[in-house]
Order: C-alpha cells, then sequence, then structure tokens
C-alpha cells in the first residue's frame, strides 16, 4: 500500500505488470471520493482479469482431481 515512487526501479518496474497494482490505485482513488477515474477503471479491469484468470485456473484444477 506504500506508493511505489519511493521503492527501486526493479520494484517500480514489476509493479507495472502485477494487477495487484492496478486494483490498489483504484482503491486509493475510491477512498478519496474519485468515482469516475480512469484509474478505477484501469482497477475494475484488472480485478475481472485476475478473476476470470484465477476461476479458469480453478476449474481446470478441478477438472483434473476429478
Amino acid at each position: 500500500m506504500l506508493p511505489l515512487e519511493a521503492g527501486p526501479e526493479w520494484m517500480q518496474t514489476a509493479a507495472k505488470v502485477n494487477p495487484l497494482t492496478y486494483i490498489v490505485d483504484a482503491e486509493r482513488a475510491l477512498f478519496t471520493g474519485t468515482l469516475w477515474d480512469s484509474t478505477v477503471a484501469w482497477g475494475l479491469v484488472a480485478a475481472l482479469a485476475t478473476c476470470a484468470v484465477g476461476l479458469r485456473v480453478g476449474i481446470r484444477t478441478v477438472k483434473k482431481v476429478i
């Protein structure tokens, strides 16, 4: 939850491909009351993509077990 600007360069680069970064940024925007910001939209997209990938992996794993 700390700002990435204070972190090392490698951490800032790794955060760009981590969907959790976009979700946390969206949460920050929502906490400040900014409902219609593009940050919130990107956070929603990242959350939906993460859910879709997790659901797909979970279903495939359960099918292998059964």
